[in-house]
């Protein structure tokens, strides 16, 4: 992650590039906020905003009570 960017803009990069390269295939969960906050070491706000600019992407969708995927 580069340290030039905000924690969010990072995280949603670094997932970015986990979705176009295939490591998240299209349909599949993304890890829960709190087990990216773990995983990351960062606040749950920082993924919940690095979410959002995905979701505002059109890359993923959030499903209340079930997850969040990557969008098909």
């Amino acid at each position: 992650m580069s340290l030039n960017l905000p924690l969010y803009m990072q995280l949603a990069d670094t997932l970015r590039e986990k979705i176009y390269g295939g490591t998240f295939a299209f349909g599949d969960e993304i890890l829960s906020e709190r087990k990216l906050s773990a995983e990351y070491g960062i606040s749950h706000l920082t993924v919940r905003k690095a979410l959002s600019i995905l979701e505002n992407d059109g890359l993923i969708v959030r499903i209340p009570g079930k997850g969040t995927f990557v969008k098909s």
